[in-house]
């Protein structure tokens, strides 16, 4: 039994480091844009694609976000290009 808890103890212990280490390397993300018309999350979207920023599409698809490092730079990069052009957008 001894034996067990000298080798499962620091093995649990590893294991959890492990999974801190990874979770916390994951980049945060927050919201670009929410309630988006289809048009222009479509079109921010594509342009994220081409600026090659992460981002990731709300279960809903009215909302968009990007890792909370690129925000702010990524709304006014937007905003230079026109984007969104519809109403009803929110931070």
């Amino acid at each position: 039994m001894q034996r067990i808890v000298l080798v499962a103890v620091p093995s649990l212990l590893l294991v959890a480091i492990l999974a801190f280490i990874v979770m916390s390397a994951r980049p945060q993300y927050d919201v670009l844009y929410s309630r988006l018309d289809k048009k222009d999350a479509s079109d921010i979207v594509a342009e994220l694609g081409k600026s090659n920023i992460p981002y990731k599409v709300a279960p809903q698809g009215d909302a968009i976000l990007v890792p909370s490092a690129q925000v702010n730079e990524t709304r006014l990069t937007l905003a230079g290009k026109g984007l969104p052009r519809g109403g009803g957008v929110g931070f």
